[in-house]
């Protein structure tokens, strides 16, 4: 009886710490969801945090130096209208001591953004790959996706083509509407997903539409033909001058006596 008395006290400390384990897990859970309802992980979080305190000294070098170059060039201003008798070593001393603090700047400034990218992208463009990235991993998901959903349409529709006609196929038909409805959603989203990469992503282009036939021109009319002149009448036989009328003769002179 002692030992049986041990063994239920061991159990019920044991039942006690597991519920305050499980308590404090759920407590920890909500901690961790309210430092980042994203789930990232600590690694990400502080990978964002570095970049977001380089981002701000970048900031602040970018304005240093803009005031510096306005300053600068206020000074060279000042020294090219300068009299040829005025005391200009004052502003010439200022001048190479703003170049030699913007020099410098410049220099921290470049290393900064070297950190930030080596490849020199502005932040813009970082964000813009990462979200591509991101809609390329939900594409290439989503694709996977509609494709075991083909094969699994495809099989069902081979069963239920097989299938007796005595045969309760209802399950199966109910099955194959689910499987449609979420390929057809899936489809869908991926068809979103692509859209929204536009023409630069992995997706296949959609081949341009062949272009409406032209309607058929009517075919020329055919030339008119040159009128053939009128064939000129046949020349009239020319009628035979009339004979002249005959004379009527002469008497003959009577005989001289």
């Amino acid at each position: 009886e002692a030992i049986e008395a041990k063994l239920k006290k061991g159990e019920a400390e044991l039942n006690a710490k597991q519920a305050e384990l499980a308590k404090k897990q759920t407590e920890l859970e909500k901690l961790l969801d309210s430092l980042d309802p994203e789930g990232k992980t600590q690694d990400e979080l502080d990978k964002e945090a570095a970049e977001a305190e380089l981002n701000k000294k970048v900031e602040s070098l970018q304005n240093k130096v803009a005031d510096l170059e306005k300053e600068i060039s206020n000074l060279e201003i000042l020294l090219g209208g300068a009299d040829s008798e005025d005391d200009t070593a004052a502003l010439q001393n200022k001048l190479a001591a703003k170049q030699a603090e913007l020099a410098k700047k410049q220099t921290e400034l470049e290393k900064l953004l070297d950190n930030l990218d080596p490849e020199g992208k502005t932040q813009d463009e970082l964000d813009k790959e990462a979200a591509e990235a991101e809609l390329d991993k939900k594409a290439d998901e989503l694709q996977n996706k509609v494709a075991d959903l083909e094969k699994e349409i495809s099989n069902l529709e081979i069963l239920l083509g097989g299938a007796d006609p005595e045969d309760d196929t209802a399950a199966l038909q109910n099955k194959l509407a689910t499987k449609k409805a979420e390929f057809e959603k899936t489809q869908k989203e991926l068809d979103a997903a692509l859209n929204e990469l536009g023409p630069d992503g992995d997706e296949e282009e959609t081949p341009a539409p062949a272009p409406a036939p032209k309607p058929e021109q009517p075919a020329p009319a055919p030339a008119p033909k040159p009128e053939q002149p009128a064939p000129a009448p046949a020349p009239k036989p020319e009628q035979p001058a009339p004979a002249p009328a005959p004379k009527p003769e002469q008497p003959a002179p009577a005989p001289a006596p």
